[in-house]
């Protein structure tokens, strides 16, 4: 059978790796749900949704509590919102959470920290030609992180390229990118800036064949060298195992 599973737009990696999962026999919608919810679901039919805990609204609480029993329905936390859970105990619900948290009073999925999105983060490229530039995405800052901030012109000269510093002016951030885009940048340039290895994108460029480089290691690139990724879990296969079930 079909099925649709429609993922409430909420900028973080978990949800952006899931949007552009290709899943066999499945479609997945990415949309804001605000005031709109129940006029979607009547459009879509959507069999499975995933909520974003931090987005949680009284219209999201009320389908909950109108079709858990009729749409398998997630709720994903990027840090556990003890608040929602407790809102939704009685309904039939699962929680999605990033760290190692358990509580019995709730169905819960830990996601593993290796997870990515294998079918945009991989080695498949024509050419081993890479431009000599360090790639960093700073999707989680509101500000260039002042450790960076030294290795930025003019004080430097190195060849940083940023992205997703949207509240940070500078000649070095170059603009929005999404995920296809993240990929082709990783695949195209030499190093990958690491800011927080386990949050960003750090697995991801390694699955790449970009050399991981920290703040601490960009005054002396020459005795930084690939190396590889622990093992990983497939986001795609993560879905099918866990969310499609």
């Amino acid at each position: 059978m079909k099925k649709i599973l429609l993922v409430q737009n909420f900028n973080t990696k978990f949800i952006k790796n899931t949007i552009y999962s290709n899943i066999d026999d499945t479609t997945v919608i990415n949309t804001d749900v605000d005031n709109n919810l129940y006029k979607i679901y009547y459009r879509y039919n959507f069999t499975h949704i995933i909520f974003a805990a931090a987005l949680l609204s009284t219209e999201i609480i009320q389908f909950i509590s109108d079709f858990s029993e009729s749409v398998k329905v997630f709720l994903y936390h990027d840090t556990f919102v003890d608040d929602a859970a407790n809102i939704l105990s009685d309904t039939n619900i699962t929680h999605i959470v990033n760290d190692n948290y358990t509580n019995d009073k709730y169905n819960i999925i830990n996601i593993n920290p290796y997870i990515i999105n294998t079918n945009l983060f991989n080695k498949n490229r024509q050419s081993d030609i890479r431009n000599n530039c360090i790639i960093g995405f700073l999707d989680n800052y509101n500000f260039i992180p002042h450790n960076l901030n030294n290795y930025l012109y003019p004080k430097t000269k190195l060849p940083i390229k940023i992205f997703n510093a949207v509240n940070s002016p500078h000649h070095q951030n170059l603009g929005l990118v999404n995920d296809i885009e993240k990929s082709q940048l990783l695949k195209s340039n030499k190093y990958y800036l690491s800011l927080d290895y386990e949050k960003d994108y750090s697995i991801e460029a390694q699955a790449c064949g970009a050399i991981i480089v920290g703040p601490d290691q960009l005054s002396d690139l020459n005795n930084v060298s690939y190396t590889d990724h622990p093992e990983i879990m497939d986001h795609k296969q993560f879905i099918i195992e866990r969310i499609l079930v």
